[in-house]
């Protein structure tokens, strides 16, 4: 099996939101951190063909691999705009933690062109919403 079938395979497993949290997660990220710049480039080419559990786990934990590109970001704001409420959270979570921690990684044009498009939703949501929206004007 190649690094980003099993890593896929892993993350696709329904871990009960404790595990997730306190173990699983971090194997996910283990194994996230294995991946070449072709596994992720595949992932993503194809992470619309996964389940909502997996794109959100995705969007998840891209901030935690070592390096960046076009394509991961591109992604990530393909994932901004999912209609499902946990990909697209995962994904605002996620761009406004890199904003935060890293934040010559991303293009702020392209961020906030996106989320001109972009419904506020419940308190949580909005919230990350402004704050991204404030940390990349």
């Amino acid at each position: 099996m190649e690094n980003h079938e099993t890593f896929i395979t892993y993350i696709n497993r329904n871990h009960s939101i404790d595990f997730w949290s306190d173990i699983g997660i971090d194997h996910a990220i283990t194994l996230a951190k294995q991946l070449s710049k072709s596994d992720w480039d595949f992932i993503c080419k194809t992470w619309k063909s996964e389940t909502n559990l997996v794109q959100s786990r995705i969007a998840e934990l891209i901030s935690e691999i070592s390096f960046w590109n076009d394509e991961l970001f591109n992604m990530l704001l393909e994932m901004l705009r999912s209609d499902n409420r946990e990909v697209s959270e995962a994904s605002l979570d996620t761009l406004n933690s890199i904003v935060q921690t890293s934040p010559n990684k991303l293009d702020y044009k392209k961020i906030d062109k996106a989320l001109q498009n972009i419904k506020e939703r419940d308190i949580i949501f909005n919230t990350i919403l402004r704050s991204l929206k404030k940390n990349t004007q």
